[in-house]
């Protein structure tokens, strides 16, 4: 991209703003972003517009929020940063994604389906434990018809017999199941926790266990992004459920990320 078309893009951004849901274009009646990914413009972008052309069809990311003050710009860059994999991983798969935001921060799940007006079956909460001195994360939705989504140990023996069915090897004992213990990745805190750590803490866990629900596959679920403060917990990436596993699994690999029966 050359200088002319940097400051053209540039003039762009500062153009986007919310209409009732009309857009203006710079020489038309729609006003879009010049930015090609929600990470190119200082606003985010939750909302996407097929754009159809002479040569190509592609999407481009509409602006929802009038104004992108400094927390906003500097969430976006570190969120840019610490998900450089995840955002590689979507390209190659081609992955479909789009980001929802709340108009305050959402402190649980039960905010933030509210909020968003999504059924909480359709949110995905992500746990991290620490047993045996290994550390392991699990991901499920918010299953409302169960009495408990808690990581009890009679839980915990059911999901690591399924995994030793798929290979896993040294599995804890009931003794150092009991003495579990829950933590969180520096890149995230109680209300942010996501699938997605960065690499580095992606490397320290032993495994990442998947809860199997085949109905669910191609259905859109919600997940919270992670990072930390206010801005962090009013943003929530949506995709289908098997992206996660997807995703995940060609980051990390099948042997350490395992699709499994939870309860």
């Amino acid at each position: 991209m050359n200088d002319n078309e940097l400051n053209a893009e540039m003039q762009q951004w500062q153009e986007c703003v919310e209409g009732l849901g009309k857009y203006r274009l710079p020489h038309g009646k729609t006003h879009i972003c010049g930015a090609v990914e929600n990470w190119g413009c200082p606003y985010l972008h939750p909302l996407r517009a097929l754009v159809k052309s002479k040569d190509e069809s592609r999407y481009v990311h509409l602006c929802n929020l009038r104004e992108a003050d400094d927390g906003w710009k500097k969430f976006l860059g570190e969120t840019n940063s610490r998900w450089d994999w995840v955002f590689e991983q979507i390209k190659r798969q081609n992955c479909k994604y789009d980001f929802r935001v709340t108009p305050m921060p959402a402190k649980n799940p039960g905010e933030r389906s509210s909020f968003l007006k999504v059924q909480l079956d359709h949110l995905v909460e992500t746990t991290y434990l620490r047993i045996n001195e290994k550390n392991y994360g699990f991901i499920t939705p918010h299953l409302s018809n169960y009495h408990s989504t808690e990581y009890t140990i009679r839980n915990l023996r059911k999901i690591f017999h399924h995994a030793q069915k798929q290979g896993l090897k040294n599995t804890p004992s009931f003794l150092q199941l009991a003495s579990r213990k829950e933590y969180m990745p520096l890149s995230m805190e109680q209300a942010t926790a996501t699938a997605f750590p960065t690499t580095g803490e992606l490397s320290l866990l032993e495994n990442i266990f998947i809860n199997d629900i085949p109905s669910l596959d191609r259905q859109k679920v919600v997940l919270p992004i992670g990072g930390q403060g206010s801005y962090a917990q009013r943003v929530s990436m949506e995709m289908e459920y098997s992206g996660i596993y997807n995703i995940l699994a060609a980051q990390g690999g099948v042997g350490k990320v395992k699709r499994l029966k939870f309860w």
